[in-house]
């Protein structure tokens, strides 16, 4: 079956195959893409017709408008402008049109073998075909930093897609003008871009794309960026900082910061800052940081005024639980140096402690008849000292192992006492204080004087200061059973009923009163004055006791004697503290003094 097929002013004449229309003869573009001034090649097709081409009887190339016969059997009517090639190996036979032009298309081509054609108008598509610039002029200039491009193009087809590149920076420009002049068209491109460091001599480039038909057309300038170096200003620097370069640098120029003795720099910076384009640093200067003494560190019994970590020049205070002492010769004073250094180890707070040697030694230095109670050699201990020059006698004497008490059962003339040196346990020991009370009421003396550290308060309220709870309560009992049993006063607490005041200072401002003289009652009256003085490098203050007797001894200086008339004792209980010795020693010191 034949159809006649009308479509955009073409008439081909097509075979009707399984439900196909195929035409008998066809042509088709072959080149692609189709430069204008450059050959292009149109192909018929005879396949459905089996056909040589060579068999056909006319075969012939026309184009319309006029019907010009372009190629006749092979023959060309322009030979410069048109040829005409059979195929070896298929049925196809070829137009050649040289030198493209713009006349050529957008006309109709016809390709006939005997009394079968085929019509169709070569329609210039974008796709398909190319029209590259006649005559191009580009302008690059650069002024203040401002680069301005110019492309004029004409007779291009088909519209140009342009873009400017500068180094890698790519800039996409919609400042394209064009007019169109028949097929072609006039084209105007314009981009400004503003330079920056990094462009520095990067030749600007316009790269151009014709649609799809052709590869991109590069239009590269002269005119570079001038760079012009800019500095980075001396580096600056904080408190306490140091740079390796304190002029001008040129970028990439690395500064390396330090910090001066006693400084460093903040954690995670290195202290290295870059100079970068356009004069600028990477960051700024680090600021150093003073280092720190880490927190004081504390040996057993001891105690710091602080336990975090201290700025240099920052003075950190030692003291020593109840019962400790420092060295003779260390204050407890330790100062954070710069460097993060303290400029001694920790004190160490030391319990009374003493040897049978010592003992010998200080008696002899003292000048005093003493007697010890000093335990092992690191040990607390206790002592009493009485002048060589009074006269008593000592009947008998009673101490424990641990240098915690001395018991004298003693005459003084014709006066007989017991006189009792104490060291009171620093926990709660009520079993200590009953057995003090068993040894001297065994003795039977009705005059009793005690006195010592008894790391027990009598009155929590008035005895005690920033105290959170009270402590040794079982030890306290103890000793108010003693006090009863033994008919004991505190004299001090008696004759200052409602004052405070303290014998010991700790930790977080504690005090308490750690320090006092019980006495049986039958002394009180003969008390002619109890109290405490100023503590000497120690936490704890001295107390004394004196007592005037009437009409049975009667006292002259460093001596005491029984005669008519009235005399003084004196009793101080008072930490001593020998420079030369490590001992520190609780010491009950009865002194005849004259009181005339």
């Amino acid at each position: 079956m034949l159809r006649i097929n009308h479509s955009d002013d073409l008439f081909s004449f097509y075979l009707l195959r399984n439900d196909h229309f195929l035409p008998f003869v066809y042509w088709n573009l072959s080149t692609s893409p189709a430069i204008f001034g450059q050959e292009i090649t149109l192909t018929c097709h005879l396949e459905e017709i089996s056909t040589n081409p060579t068999k056909c009887a006319e075969r012939k190339w026309i184009v319309d408008p006029g019907n010009k016969v372009l190629t006749n059997r092979g023959v060309s009517s322009e030979n410069k402008k048109y040829s005409e090639v059979i195929s070896q190996h298929n049925p196809t036979f070829d137009l050649k049109i040289m030198n493209l032009a713009e006349s050529d298309v957008n006309v109709d081509y016809t390709c006939t073998c005997d009394f079968k054609t085929f019509s169709k108008k070569l329609v210039l598509k974008e796709e398909r075909f190319h029209y590259p610039p006649i005559w191009t002029n580009t302008n690059f200039s650069v002024h203040n930093g401002l680069l301005n491009v110019t492309v004029h193009m004409t007779k291009v087809y088909p519209v140009p897609n342009c873009s400017l590149m500068v180094g890698d920076s790519f800039i996409q420009s919609k400042a394209v003008r064009y007019s169109q002049n028949g097929i072609v068209y006039t084209v105007d491109f314009n981009a400004e871009y503003k330079f920056r460091e990094k462009d520095c001599n990067k030749k600007p480039i316009v790269v151009c794309t014709f649609g799809m038909v052709s590869g991109p057309v590069r239009f590269e300038g002269d005119e570079t960026y001038k760079c012009l170096i800019i500095k980075c200003t001396a580096p600056g620097i904080s408190e306490f900082t140091i740079t390796s370069n304190n002029t001008d640098v040129v970028p990439s120029t690395k500064v390396k910061y330090t910090c001066e003795f006693g400084y460093q720099l903040p954690a995670g910076d290195l202290g290295t800052r870059i100079c970068q384009l356009g004069g600028t640093w990477s960051a700024p200067p680090p600021v150093c940081e003073v280092i720190k003494c880490t927190a004081p560190e504390i040996n057993e019994f001891t105690i710091t005024s602080t336990n975090t970590n201290v700025v240099p020049r920052t003075r950190v205070t030692y003291t020593c639980e109840s019962g400790y002492y420092l060295h003779v010769l260390d204050f407890g004073i330790r100062e954070c140096q710069l460097g993060g250094t303290w400029p001694a180890p920790p004190p160490a707070c030391l319990d009374t402690h003493c040897t049978k040697e010592k003992e010998k030694q200080w008696a002899h230095e003292w000048g005093y008849k003493a007697f010890f109670s000093s335990g092992s050699s690191r040990s607390r201990g206790v002592a009493i000292l009485i002048k060589n020059s009074f006269t008593f006698t000592i009947h008998q004497e009673k101490k424990d192992q641990e240098g915690n008490f001395i018991i004298l059962d003693m005459t003084i003339q014709d006066y007989r006492l017991s006189l009792v040196a104490i060291y009171g346990p620093n926990g709660d020991s009520p079993t200590f204080f009953e057995n003090i009370k068993g040894l001297v009421s065994g003795i039977k003396n009705s005059s009793i004087i005690m006195a010592g550290d008894w790391n027990v308060v009598q009155d929590f309220d008035k005895d005690t200061s920033n105290y959170s709870a009270k402590n040794n309560i079982r030890a306290h009992d103890k000793i108010l059973d003693m006090i009863e049993s033994l008919d004991l006063v505190d004299i001090w607490r008696a004759l200052n009923p409602d004052t405070k005041r303290f014998t010991w200072r700790g930790p977080g401002l504690k005090q308490s009163r750690l320090d006092y003289f019980l006495i049986s009652s039958d002394l009180e009256p003969f008390v002619k004055n109890v109290d405490m003085d100023i503590s000497y490098r120690s936490d704890h203050s001295p107390v004394y006791l004196t007592l005037q007797f009437y009409n049975q001894i009667k006292g002259v200086s460093g001596q005491i004697l029984l005669r008519s008339g009235r005399g003084t004792y004196i009793f101080d209980i008072i930490i001593i503290r020998k420079l030369e010795k490590r001992c520190d020693i609780n010491h009950v010191n009865p002194e005849a003094q004259t009181t005339e």
